[in-house]
């Protein structure tokens, strides 16, 4: 791969595979460049040269229209039979009605179910109300400590946890001690409650959190590959899951733009594939370093 290559691939927003990122390093190192192969990074820094790489974004232009193009697609469809796949027409004004009573947005939405489930590892009938409530208590409080999280909607099917007074109470003196407001949107048993958490994190803006361990891949399916394709770009800077099923460990967003980055003066970072094991909405986050001659 020619310098050239290089430069297109950046302009094209393409990833590389690791065979061809194998054959940049030796060409370029013939010329007095240094490759590193297989680096990682966990934040806005190369981990081999200490360099700043260019932060991944969403835009609020970009933000509202996939919410306009997933509502129509996912949640209302065009058709009344693709409507009742979803929801209903009765259920759908009271999701209307509850959006338009909302006086902010949120600062994440939640996957109840996925959650509860994903913690326990155990039906929700066999889980007592009092353990939901310390659960919930503690993804709540660290999701404010850990991402600023403010405002947080709890999304689901059953009314469980969410319709009794010991949550509320706990809820209540959480927010006592933080100032974080919580609210439910709960769907009927039939609905996928799936396109409202989705729709609801889009509706709120760039700035909000989804927090499931479902990778929603039907979905981004269903809405075709172009959307599906800005659907999974945003996900890589919204998502958030939980890290081996623990309740207050996450696996947070990406935070740099994975594209190729630099220039002949800078260096390179070139992403490629490396065959590693990534939720499907994850870009690669393995990367060629390659430094320039030094003067």
């Amino acid at each position: 791969m020619s310098i050239s290559h290089i430069e297109v691939n950046r302009s094209s927003h393409k990833r590389v595979v690791r065979e061809v990122s194998c054959l940049v390093s030796p060409k370029l190192c013939s010329y007095g460049w240094r490759g590193t192969l297989g680096v990682t990074f966990s934040g806005l820094s190369c981990a081999s040269c200490l360099k700043p790489v260019r932060k991944l974004s969403f835009s609020s232009q970009d933000c509202c229209r996939l919410a306009e193009l997933f509502y129509e697609h996912a949640l209302k469809g065009k058709t009344e039979d693709e409507l009742f796949l979803t929801t209903t027409n009765k259920e759908l004004e009271s999701f209307h009605s509850f959006i338009n009573s909302r006086s902010r947005s949120f600062d994440c939405v939640v996957d109840l179910p996925n959650f509860l489930h994903t913690v326990s590892n155990r039906k929700l009938n066999t889980i007592s109300i009092e353990e939901q409530t310390d659960m919930l208590s503690d993804l709540i409080h660290s999701l404010h400590r850990t991402y600023l999280v403010n405002r947080v909607c709890l999304v689901g099917k059953q009314r469980g946890v969410v319709g009794k007074k010991h949550f509320w109470d706990s809820i209540k003196a959480l927010g006592n001690k933080t100032g974080v407001s919580v609210h439910t949107f709960l769907t009927e048993p039939k609905s996928n409650d799936d396109v409202f958490m989705i729709y609801l994190a889009l509706w709120s803006g760039p700035h909000c959190y989804l927090l499931s361990n479902d990778e929603f891949r039907q979905h981004r399916f269903t809405v075709g590959p172009e959307l599906g394709k800005l659907l999974s770009q945003w996900q890589a800077s919204r998502h958030i899951r939980l890290r081996n099923n623990h309740p207050t460990s996450f696996l947070g967003p990406v935070l740099c733009d994975t594209s190729i980055q630099g220039s002949m003066i800078s260096g390179w970072h070139i992403p490629y594939e490396s065959g590693e094991q990534r939720p499907s909405y994850l870009p690669p986050n393995t990367w060629l370093c390659l430094q320039p001659p030094k003067p």
